[in-house]
């Protein structure tokens, strides 16, 4: 298996850029995608976590704690606020030393937080709502 110093050399992965944390400590066994970070506790051992929703400064230090905990290999970081110079606003002195004593790397992802199908059909995927011609909506439930 890869680690993510290795994975970062891969092409199409340029807009991935390494903050903080050894980038060569644990070895990749998959990615996952993660709404929220309150799930981060539960992942695998060994893998990516790609948050897709902002984490402001002092909850990026618990994620990076729970990531650290469950022994992933690397922290992704979409859709954050950005400084002038294009990184992540904040990222703590504790989410550094968290990293670092955790041995997960966080990594910042440069774009957009939506995946790149969304260009092709606009919207996230989910059930079709329909009504029949001159129905009304239902309120209330």
């Amino acid at each position: 298996m890869a680690n993510i110093l290795e994975l970062l050399t891969a092409p199409g992965l340029e807009a991935v850029r390494p903050l903080v944390g050894p980038l060569d400590a644990v070895e990749v066994t998959g990615i996952r995608l993660e709404p929220r970070p309150d799930r981060l506790a539960a992942i695998p051992a060994g893998t990516v976590a790609v948050l897709l929703a902002p984490v402001p400064g002092h909850l990026l230090d618990v994620a990076v704690r729970d990531a650290a905990a469950a022994g992933a290999a690397a922290l992704v970081l979409t859709g954050v606020a950005e400084a002038p110079h294009g990184l992540p606003a904040e990222v703590t002195a504790t989410a550094r030393a968290l990293a670092e004593r955790g041995r997960v790397a966080v990594l910042y992802a440069e774009g957009t937080s939506r995946p790149s199908w969304w260009r092709w059909s606009g919207r996230w995927p989910g059930p079709r709502r329909t009504r029949w011609p001159g129905s009304r909506p239902r309120r209330g439930r």
